[in-house]
């Protein structure tokens, strides 16, 4: 393959990952982002149909990421450490959880039994991959 066909490639997948990421978001935010965020897709979709490929594409489908992104983040949805939407579990969910995927609830300290806090039982569930 050229480069021409290899960038071209690279900006297909790019934009079949934000497509992707655009659906699980698409009843999260409101009517103006969708509006704004659809508006920049569909120019960017009608781009790659015309094979142009140029520094004015890269800049709109960047834009197009970071708004994803930024969204992702201030619902839950995506990392972002304390943007990541946690606080909606109660600790019965999370008990629930923890006893489906055989991790303890408590530990022994000096012969006295300890009830993990709720930020614990997240982080073992998060190293298990559950959430």
């Amino acid at each position: 393959m050229d480069g021409k066909n290899e960038g071209l490639l690279a900006f297909a997948n790019r934009l079949k990952e934000i497509n992707i990421r655009y659906k699980k978001i698409k009843e999260l935010i409101t009517k103006e982002e969708y509006d704004g965020l659809y508006g920049d897709f569909s120019t960017l979709i009608e781009k790659q149909r015309s094979v142009i490929l140029d520094e004015e594409n890269e800049t709109l489908l960047k834009k197009i990421e970071d708004k994803l992104s930024d969204i992702e983040k201030s619902n839950g949805i995506s990392g972002g450490g304390r943007y990541h939407n946690n606080t909606t579990m109660t600790m019965k969910d999370i008990r629930e959880l923890c006893k489906d995927n055989q991790i303890k609830l408590s530990r022994v300290v000096k012969d006295i039994r300890v009830v993990y806090k709720k930020k614990e039982l997240l982080t073992k569930l998060k190293r298990k991959k559950v959430i």
